[in-house]
């Protein structure tokens, strides 16, 4: 999941980024990630509504920066979450 967001984020595919995101918060709100799904929300809220990319880019790329720390702790402690990984 979170390697196929980084492809979505660096090819600037604003649309597949977003439903990513949004499938990522579910996943992690499924597995008590809470936070993890709250930084994937703060990240889609940067986004915007529909057209998105018209975003605070300093904004967006906090909360990207935000969801990548606290997703790699997630695959890093007791178990993870293997569905993050791809």
């Amino acid at each position: 999941q979170m390697t196929a967001l980084v492809r979505l984020y660096n090819s600037g595919d604003v649309e597949g980024f977003w439903r990513g995101l949004a499938r990522l918060g579910r996943l992690a709100d499924h597995t008590g990630f809470t936070g993890l799904s709250q930084a994937a929300g703060g990240v889609a809220d940067c986004l915007g509504a529909p057209p998105r990319g018209h975003c605070d880019t300093t904004a967006l790329a906090a909360t990207w920066a935000r969801l990548m720390r606290l997703a790699a702790r997630a695959m890093s402690s007791a178990g993870g979450l293997r569905g993050l990984s791809g």
